[in-house]
């Protein structure tokens, strides 16, 4: 799992958002990843709800009291979670989900 600062919100002060990339088990059907993924999220009090899909990706939508977020899920034709070199950031050989939240405010402050 990766975390990192990120810009979700275009005029806020950095960050805004963070940026969580996670990958759950090699292998994995989407469908298979998509359901554990909204279970565990509705399970700890997230409301969760698929959204779309584009970019080669599923999407999630989330909330939780002051809090927004997203989750976009990669199709099975793009994802490789058992890349040696993974790089979970990389959009052209995705090898890992990624999920961000940011408070409805639009500023993350640690």
């Amino acid at each position: 799992m990766l975390e990192k600062d990120a810009a979700c919100v275009e005029g806020a002060r950095f960050p805004s958002c963070v940026e969580i990339y996670f990958r759950l088990a090699a292998h994995r059907p989407l469908r298979n990843r998509l359901d554990v993924f909204l279970a565990n999220a509705q399970r700890n009090g997230w409301k969760a709800q698929q959204h779309g899909s584009g970019g080669g990706e599923v999407f999630v939508k989330l909330s939780k009291g002051i809090y927004l977020g997203g989750a976009g899920l990669w199709l099975d034709r793009y994802y490789r979670p058992d890349r040696a070199h993974c790089n979970p950031v990389s959009t052209l050989y995705p090898c890992a989900d990624h999920l961000f939240v940011q408070w409805k405010g639009g500023i993350i402050s640690g």
